[in-house]
């Protein structure tokens, strides 16, 4: 009877192990074609006047520039000054980069979660959580291509979200080391990381400085001692970081720039309430299947896992988990929405690809507590087969996602050859000595402004002085 169960339970483990690596592979397969696609991407709006200043005044006076007359973000001419480096194509390898440095944060990320739950580290389910997370990200991103493959816009968005998760993990693993000799230096270290990490993106720092004020609260009133002076170290250095931030980018002179008329105190208070609930309305009526699908798989996953787990979680503490949840995350869409809340009103499709990663990450984890829950209980011994049948079928979905993303292929190849072949032109018209140019006129890209036949147009301009000419005007 003994070996009859030993061998039912050890092909269940091979069959786990199988469902684990088939959506691996699945999901790997989407990302990859999700990074494969910034390949086709080049310079549109924005790009020209970032790579303008950086080409035409060099680094440090480019940065002093931008933050004096245009933007306050003071870190987003990083990421353009290094894509330079490598030319005009630079930029192209931009998303593919950091999807992958995403990832392997991500990765990072739970592990010190798993790690300081005291849960068994499988790597394999590490790694399809980290991938679920970063598909289903991409997936339902508002305005995808803005988000990622616009280098401007991907600066702001999708590179501190990599940034940020890399924060993330790390904090976790510095206050479980708990290392009391070097907790100074480690929190000057993290006090420094966040202030740059907070300069790309306002909406990206408030959520920092949001979700560093919780742990740190969290640390001072519910943990036991042996780590509170660690966590109250960490977590107080971002926070301050993270401040300090935010309080350099509302000093600067650029800001005039982007916010014309503030909202009154009560308007800004009634946006900041209604935003988050807006989007999370609009996420669950326009998304529901992903939705369902990202809550179902991770139940699914964790109902599996938290069978041959030997931690035994409290039912109270999943119950409790399961409903603050969505309060913590209310409240940090609140802090995250803030910024555009006082600036423009409701923020740009563009800029939701944070709270989409924090509304994902949501989904995911009420499923895994859920199944965590179900798990704990007396279940039918079919309900494991029919969960990895299910963790089986739901393999197909990122490939038909993928599918669906190469399909667009053709015509994104077509318009990078077609911008190609007008850089070159214009290279070589400026080489000759030709100052004011006619130039083949492109539809506008997912919203984002292309040269048109005004050579006043901000974006003419610009592009005007990133190729070293007086004017550039678009003919159809």
């Amino acid at each position: 009877m003994y070996s009859i169960c030993e061998k039912t339970m050890n092909n269940k483990g091979r069959l786990f192990s199988f469902a684990l690596g088939l959506n691996a592979l699945a999901t790997s397969a989407a990302l990859i074609v999700y990074g494969y696609m910034g390949i086709f991407s080049r310079y549109l709006a924005d790009d020209y006047c970032h790579h303008e200043l950086i080409r035409n005044h060099g680094f440090i006076q480019a940065v002093k520039i931008h933050f004096l007359t245009f933007s306050n973000r003071y870190m987003i001419l990083v990421v353009p000054w290094i894509t330079e480096r490598f030319g005009v194509k630079g930029q192209s390898w931009l998303p593919a980069v950091t999807l992958l440095i995403w990832l392997a944060a991500l990765y990072g990320l739970f592990r010190e979660i798993f790690r300081a739950a005291k849960l068994h580290e499988n790597a394999a389910l590490m790694f399809l959580l980290a991938a679920q997370l970063a598909f289903w990200t991409i997936l339902q991103a508002p305005n995808r291509y803005q988000s990622i493959y616009w280098e401007a816009s991907s600066i702001n968005r999708f590179v501190p979200l990599a940034l940020t998760t890399i924060l993330a993990a790390t904090a976790l693993n510095a206050t479980r080391q708990n290392a009391k000799s070097s907790l100074f230096w480690k929190s000057l270290l993290f006090f420094v990381v966040t202030f740059f990490i907070g300069g790309f993106d306002e909406m990206n720092d408030a959520l920092i400085f949001a979700a560093s004020f919780l742990l740190f609260a969290s640390a001072s009133f519910f943990k036991t001692m042996p780590r509170r002076r660690a966590d109250q170290w960490i977590s107080g250095s971002i926070f301050l970081g993270s401040l300090f931030s935010m309080g350099v980018m509302m000093l600067s002179p650029g800001i005039g720039a982007r916010v014309k008329r503030p909202p009154t105190f009560p308007v800004f208070i009634e946006r900041i309430l209604e935003y988050p609930i807006d989007f999370l309305i609009d996420t669950l009526r326009t998304l529901p299947l992903p939705s369902l699908l990202a809550f179902l798989v991770s139940a699914a996953l964790f109902f599996l896992f938290a069978q041959k787990a030997q931690r035994e979680i409290p039912r109270r503490a999943l119950q409790i988990a399961a409903l603050a949840a969505p309060l913590i995350l209310y409240a940090l869409l609140i802090v995250n929405f803030a910024p555009s809340a006082y600036a423009q009103s409701y923020p740009a499709r563009r800029a939701l690809l944070g709270a989409r990663a924090l509304t994902s990450a949501l989904f995911m984890l009420e499923g895994g507590l859920l199944g965590w829950t179900l798990a704990r209980r007396k279940t039918p011994l079919w309900t494991a087969n029919l969960a990895m049948l299910f963790l089986a079928l739901f393999s197909l979905y990122p490939l038909r996602a993928a599918r669906q993303t190469i399909k667009t292929i053709p015509y994104y190849r077509q318009r990078a050859a077609a911008w190609d072949a007008r850089d070159a032109a214009i290279r070589a018209a400026a080489a000759r000595g030709e100052t004011n140019l006619l130039v083949p006129e492109f539809d506008s890209l997912h919203g984002i402004k292309e040269l048109d036949e005004n050579p006043k147009h901000w974006v003419n301009r610009c592009a005007a002085r990133y190729y070293g000419v007086e004017s550039i005007q678009g003919v159809p």
